[in-house]
């Protein structure tokens, strides 16, 4: 049923196999509204995995999610959005529910969940500012242990691309960096990034603590 795999990582299915997924998303779809949220995340994630994106049962599947995002955990919608990245597909009123559902959660969520979700906001452009805030303020005082170095930059990033500032969150990505013993080339990368960008549109407040060069 599944022969190696395709340029990108995903196994090759028999045509057999997509037939019967095929059929079974078309029954699915006409019951999503009665799918319990955790099999409705796991449900995406699996199909992503396999590369089985039909456009069609994707969009009914957000919507039922979308319709019910109360009902869900930061991580099963989490889940739903980091599926419908690997699907290389977007539905703008999924990620604002997610973004929605991390805005309460902020200090029960893991740091790499977190980062997951505002990742996934960045690559949409799809703007928070209750839920920036938030986590600003979560991680003021620095990781906490539940961000390595790399990992608070790249939350760093990630505000600056979605247009987010908060001074005091970015000291501490600022000092976490400085403290740490070595840093990747993709995190040397950010780090400039996000330098530049608080030094053209944020030059005002960034001046006090500005990186040396």
């Amino acid at each position: 049923a599944i022969g190696g795999g395709d340029p990108y990582g995903k196994p090759m299915l028999s045509e057999d196999v997509r037939s019967f997924f095929t059929t079974a998303a078309a029954e699915l779809s006409l019951r999503l509204m009665d799918v319990a949220p955790k099999d409705l995340s796991q449900i995406a994630v699996s199909m992503a995995n396999v590369g089985l994106t039909e456009e069609r049962f994707f969009t009914s599947l957000a919507r039922a999610a979308v319709a019910r995002s109360d009902r869900f955990t930061a991580e099963e919608i989490l889940g739903l959005c980091v599926s419908f990245d690997k699907a290389g597909l977007v539905h703008v009123p999924l990620l604002e529910a997610s973004g929605k559902t991390l805005k309460s959660h902020v200090a029960q969520v893991s740091g790499k969940e977190l980062l997951k979700g505002l990742a996934s906001l960045a690559t949409c452009s799809v703007r928070d500012t209750e839920l920036g805030k938030a986590v600003g303020d979560e991680f003021q005082e620095g990781p906490k242990g539940r961000l390595s170095p790399e990992e608070f930059c790249a939350m760093a990033w990630a505000f600056v691309t979605l247009g987010f500032y908060h001074d005091q969150m970015f000291r501490a990505v600022f000092k976490a960096l400085e403290d740490a013993p070595t840093m990747p080339g993709d995190t040397l990368c950010q780090l400039y990034e996000i330098h530049m960008s608080l030094k053209v549109f944020r030059e005002d407040m960034y001046g006090k603590y500005e990186l040396e060069a």
